[in-house]
């Protein structure tokens, strides 16, 4: 087979891997209401606040209104709508509605109301800090990255994945360089690679590279899912930079046992200008892997992978 057939093959495969590694954030009710803009507003408050309203109701209430606030701001009835809520949530623990009100909070982008969750990263309460880390997260508000930083390299097991995920979703350098400094101890390796995964960035390609030989298949399964996504999103300057030690790295990674790593690999080889083995891409090709779902980082959060 040519090598743009082979390509054409193997990218399918490799969504179809994608699909079955990684959860899906499932389908929102009411995304068709987020094209009305604040037309939407006052429907989304009602269903929020009505009393009929099942959790998973306004969970997805919650995150259209998050939406609608990334889109076009939030108006003073609908944030004070979703602060009102998330609120009253307080006690419930970390649901799936209490990340919506989370996200929905992050996404307003209301800077006075960002930064009030700036104490809670010093309260030394663990789940007081992962609320902060999620809001401050989902809002990538790069001016607390410091603090942030600073609860990810205390390595505290109960607000490591919080804050790790956050670092992700903000991605600016000095959180990358705090997450590639944890890929160095195995206690904090998981986390601080999924949240890496998350983030497209030339400079990762020589960390992630070097775990492609890491025992641990969820390693090198984001370590090739973060090389795919910088490669997707910057090669030519990946390619400036030099491939000569990424090359033997990624050849060794298309014969990975795990033949989704595989994949990835190949399809990654072939996105920085090399050759595609036919053997082993048509061998990788009839596999059929169904895996556990699982997800890379932080809620509804996914790789930046199939640009």
């Amino acid at each position: 087979m040519e090598d743009k057939v082979l390509y054409s093959q193997l990218t399918r495969k490799m969504k179809e891997f994608y699909s079955e590694y990684f959860e899906q954030a499932p389908a929102n009710r009411f995304d068709s209401l987020v094209s009305r803009g604040a037309n939407a507003f006052p429907l989304l408050i009602e269903i929020l606040e009505h009393p009929d309203s099942g959790d998973e109701v306004r969970t997805d209430a919650l995150l259209a209104l998050g939406k609608l606030f990334t889109k076009i701001g939030p108006t003073k009835e609908s944030l004070h709508a979703v602060v009102n809520h998330a609120r009253g949530l307080s006690l419930t623990g970390l649901t799936s509605e209490r990340h919506a009100a989370l996200f929905a909070i992050g996404n307003s982008q209301v800077a006075s109301l960002i930064t009030g969750f700036e104490p809670l990263l010093h309260s030394g309460n663990p789940d007081a800090i992962n609320i902060a880390c999620y809001v401050i997260g989902y809002a990538r508000w790069e001016t607390l990255s410091s603090e942030l930083i600073e609860v990810a390299l205390c390595k505290e097991s109960a607000t490591l994945g919080a804050s790790t995920w956050a670092l992700g979703q903000i991605g600016t350098p000095d959180c990358i360089e705090a997450l590639v400094e944890l890929l160095g101890d195995p206690e904090t390796l998981p986390p601080a690679i999924d949240a890496l995964a998350n983030v497209s960035s030339p400079t990762l390609v020589k960390p992630l590279g070097e775990l492609l030989n890491h025992p641990e298949q969820s390693v090198r399964l984001s370590a090739i899912v973060g090389i795919k996504s910088a490669v997707a999103a910057y090669k030519e300057s990946i390619l400036k930079r030099g491939v000569d030690e990424l090359i033997p790295l990624l050849e060794h990674a298309c014969l990975d046992p795990v033949i989704p790593i595989a994949v990835f690999a190949m399809v990654t080889l072939a996105d920085l200008g090399q050759k595609i083995d036919p053997a082993s891409a048509s061998q990788a090709l009839r596999v059929q892997v169904k895996a556990k779902p699982r997800t890379i980082g932080g809620p509804r959060s996914k790789p930046a992978l199939l640009h």
